[in-house]
């Protein structure tokens, strides 16, 4: 047809390199573990993306921050996930997948930040763990995962987060019933 108009999409290409391995701790029993070992990876609905990590000693840190890289599929609405922390397999608290979660005992509080138990966090003792569940669409995540922690100030401004220590993150783990 002339003058049709065409809507093209662009979408990278994605690359990934799983390595894979019977269900592991805390994975469902349908579920296989499989470690990204190269960039960029497409998660669904049902998957969870994991971050074990580990974080140094801070008498004064009352925040717990992470981050992880990602872009929404603009073919399929949302991503929405929810995330969890654990201490091990101890489940310390769970919400929004918002990049913070808060010491129960802080004197300040961050708006939308999970209250937590933070003293293995504190101490750094934690074998500390966060999944990011998928509950609905899916996206581009390209690997790489931060977590760090920092302390909340009142300013003229509002609160801020002053950050203390970067932490150490595993290679990121999927956790799905299949490893694509």
């Amino acid at each position: 047809m002339l003058g049709a108009k065409r809507h093209l999409l662009a979408w990278p290409l994605l690359t990934v390199t799983l390595s894979c391995s019977a269900s592991g701790t805390s994975a469902p029993s349908n579920a296989q573990s499989c470690v990204v070992a190269t960039t960029s990876v497409l998660v669904n609905a049902g998957d969870t993306l994991r971050m074990k990590f580990t974080v140094p000693a801070s008498s004064t840190a009352d925040i717990l921050s992470y981050e992880v890289d990602y872009l929404p599929n603009p073919l399929v609405s949302g991503p929405t996930l929810s995330c969890q922390l654990f201490n091990g397999d101890r489940l310390l608290g769970s919400g929004p997948c918002n990049g913070h979660f808060q010491s129960s005992a802080a004197t300040l509080r961050l708006s939308g930040a999970p209250l937590i138990d933070f003293s293995t966090i504190a101490a750094g003792t934690s074998t500390g763990r966060i999944d990011f569940d998928i509950t609905g669409g899916s996206f581009g995540f390209d690997g790489r995962g931060t977590v760090s922690l920092g302390h909340l100030i009142t300013t003229s401004t509002g609160p801020s987060i002053v950050f203390e220590a970067s932490g150490t993150t595993s290679p990121l783990e999927l956790v799905s019933p299949s490893c694509r």
